[in-house]
């Protein structure tokens, strides 16, 4: 499906954010570890059904209390074969192969569509340091094993995605184990989302704590019943502080000022390009006002680089943003669809070592320049069809085609570009 963008001169309004799928798929995963879980504000993006949908296979207990209020009864004994259908979801798939390790049975992870184009045998070590034997597709899934819950010190390398380091931390956590047990890391990447996980399991009773070069985990008793809130999404709000930030004036409601997700280190990178803020009652209030350039280091929150680079191509001069090399594995090439904006455009730019610099203009001088409307690729790539919409709505007018992907994150991301102002058609 495709979707025609009309030109904008501002947005404007208030929207409550969606819930963070980042979080709700950590506590999803989370109930295969105690007897019943309560999760409350439970989104409704395909990635976090697809989580749910492994939930369900297992024969799990689901008590819907809410459209948003879910009670997980679960008795999975971690002795049968199962299969871990993780559909484009790359957390999803990275969590339970690390959760899984807890399985005797035979496990086999696996995916659809760009999933299977992305690296999984960072893990590949650790099954090797468990005396596993293992199957996959090179370095992709699908991927097979039969766990052996040993409770050994583990190392891992962290320079792909931090994602292998929580479903490890799921495994080590659900071992019961009465030692203490030590999980080495080496370039870790994106701390942010591992704290995230941190946090989830302590909540269970879980006992970890950082130490130099890595992660204790000491022995704990988990809780019988829990209860996690899921927050705010930090990264799709992103999305309307940077079109308020551009041109706008928007209020968002939903979310945690104190949040560890990564993304909410946008709110400072908005400051540095000159936009207002503004905290009352427990609403974020964005206005637009000076378009200065910005430096945004990408290493902890790759998912913030498709809209802040669009806040750089309306940024007056030379921003800069760091740490792009992380962009090539993800739903799509991300580095490379930005910099095919960047041509399209005809934004000059810099690409030296992991560092993108982007010369912007002003938002009156590229509007006038777009005589045509422009048209972007999604490659099914979420974040890119969201951020692009947004860049079509300050030129001309655009079109994007596969805008259905948007349903990985942020299913409602078009009606809520409606109701701030945004006009668009679906074809």
């Amino acid at each position: 499906m495709d979707v025609v963008i009309e030109s904008c001169q501002k947005l404007a309004g208030v929207l409550s954010v969606p819930p963070s799928k980042s979080y709700s798929q950590r506590a999803l995963a989370a109930s295969f570890l105690i007897p019943t879980l309560e999760i409350l504000n439970l989104g409704k993006s395909t990635d976090e059904l697809s989580v749910l949908d492994i939930i369900k296979s297992t024969e799990a207990e689901l008590v819907w209390r809410e459209e948003t209020h879910l009670v997980v009864h679960s008795s999975f004994d971690f002795t049968k074969d199962v299969t871990i259908h993780c559909h484009e979801s790359g957390l999803c798939a990275r969590l339970f192969l690390g959760l899984m390790l807890l399985n005797k049975g035979k496990t086999l992870v696996e995916g659809t569509g760009s999933l299977l184009h992305r690296p999984m045998n960072s893990l590949y070590p650790v099954f090797d340091q468990l005396g596993l034997a293992y199957q996959g597709q090179q370095n992709h899934l699908p991927i097979t094993y039969h766990g052996n819950r040993r409770a050994i010190d583990l190392e891992i390398d962290g320079s792909i995605s931090s994602q292998f380091i929580s479903g490890l931390l799921y495994y080590l956590v659900g071992l019961n184990h009465q030692q203490v047990l030590r999980l080495g890391i080496k370039n870790l990447k994106s701390k942010p989302y591992l704290d995230m996980t941190i946090d989830l399991l302590r909540g269970l009773g879980a006992s970890i704590d950082w130490i130099d070069g890595g992660l204790q985990i000491s022995p704990s008793i988990l809780k019988s019943k829990a209860s996690i809130l899921v927050e705010g999404d930090w990264s799709s709000a992103a999305f309307w502080i940077v079109a308020a930030a551009i041109s706008g004036d928007i209020a968002l409601q939903g979310l945690n000022p104190n949040s560890l997700q990564a993304d909410l280190k946008i709110l400072d990178i908005v400051k540095e390009f000159g936009a207002k803020l503004n905290w009352e009652k427990g609403s974020l209030s964005i206005q637009s006002n000076r378009h200065r350039p910005f430096t945004a280091d990408l290493r902890d929150a790759p998912d913030l680089a498709p809209i802040l680079a669009v806040l750089a191509i309306f940024a007056e001069g030379e921003s800069k943003l760091m740490g792009v090399n992380r962009l090539i594995h993800k739903e799509s090439n991300r580095l490379s669809g930005i910099l095919n904006w960047l041509e399209s455009l005809q934004i000059h730019y810099s690409l030296e070592e992991n560092n993108l610099m982007i010369f912007g203009k002003s938002k009156l001088n590229l509007a006038v320049e777009r005589v045509n409307d422009i048209e972007f690729e999604s490659n099914g790539d979420h974040r890119m069809a969201m951020a692009a919409s947004v860049l079509a709505l300050f030129l001309m007018g655009g079109k994007l085609k596969g805008c259905e992907t948007v349903q990985k994150s942020y299913p409602d991301f078009y009606p809520d570009l409606e109701k701030l102002g945004g006009l668009y058609v679906l074809k």
